[in-house]
């Protein structure tokens, strides 16, 4: 009769899973270290003036190049439309003939 059990489902196992190296009382303790410490930064006057610097150079090549690369984007787009026209209605004529 064992051979025809179809509807015998085993049950589910079920784990009591526990972190090993979980405390709450630390993680709290870190995350209010982490808390004050970023609000006891200081500015410090010129840091970060450098990065602006890079950063307003690449931006201002960036927008220089930006109408150009557009313009020749266009110029491409357009060529290539014209030439699968051209390939295309050479293809319909050669396929009516």
């Amino acid at each position: 009769m064992a051979l025809f059990n179809f509807f015998n489902v085993p049950k589910h196992r079920s784990f009591n899973y526990r972190p090993r190296y979980y405390d709450p009382v630390k993680e709290d303790l870190d995350d209010r270290v982490k808390v004050a410490q970023s609000h006891n930064d200081v500015h410090i006057v010129g840091s970060h003036i450098r990065g602006k610097i890079q950063k307003a150079v690449y931006e201002g090549r960036k927008s220089a190049m930006s109408p150009l690369i557009s313009r020749i984007i266009i110029l491409v787009s357009i060529l290539v439309m014209m030439a699968m026209v051209y390939f295309f209605a050479d293809a319909l004529g050669n396929f009516f003939k």
